[in-house]
């Protein structure tokens, strides 16, 4: 797959959030392999307020040939060329409106967590360098002794979520940047 984002707000030209006109981010992926991915394209554009605007989406097959429109491409909608693994929601640690869950901040810990991977985005290395059969390689990825954050979500009275009754995301306290996020299905 190909990703690309823009985010709207690191544009020196837009003063103000108004200027956003709710959108944040646009994103595309373009498919490439396995065969029955290739060529797919989905394009989306994420809001700021997911209440005032909802995620807008298109997908297109080339076997199709025509432009979808992306019907309800938030919270537990699974992505199309997933294969049924990945929720929108479930990007980048938590992506869209949080909605459907309570949240409540959890206290202040210290944790190993993935941290200053630069060697992962090389481009002298291949994925044959990087999975292994169950894991990651440890050899490419950096591990550091981090304080963190915890916010854990449950779900709300009502509400129904396919992957996660529950979830936790972990933010560094230097940078406020995800570093881990763990969903759990309520089993």
């Amino acid at each position: 797959q190909q990703d690309q984002w823009i985010y709207r707000y690191a544009d020196p030209a837009l003063a103000r959030i108004e200027d956003l006109d709710n959108v944040f981010m646009h994103y595309m992926r373009h498919g490439i392999s396995p065969a029955s991915n290739a060529g797919t394209m989905s394009v989306m554009h994420n809001s700021v307020d997911f209440v005032r605007d909802k995620r807008r989406g298109w997908f297109y097959r080339p076997g199709e040939r025509k432009v979808k429109r992306v019907i309800g491409a938030e919270y537990d909608s699974l992505i199309p060329a997933s294969e049924g693994m990945r929720s929108n929601d479930s990007y980048n640690i938590l992506n869209g409106g949080g909605a459907l869950y309570d949240f409540e901040m959890l206290d202040r810990q210290e944790k190993i967590v993935a941290y200053n991977t630069f060697r992962l985005a090389s481009h002298d290395i291949q994925y044959k360098d990087v999975l292994h059969k169950k894991h990651l390689n440890p050899d490419v990825i950096r591990y550091e002794l981090h304080r963190i954050w915890g916010i854990e979500g449950k779900l709300k009275p009502g509400k129904h979520h396919i992957l996660a009754s529950r979830r936790r995301m972990y933010f560094d306290e230097d940078s406020w940047a995800g570093v881990a996020a763990e969903m759990f299905d309520g089993a």
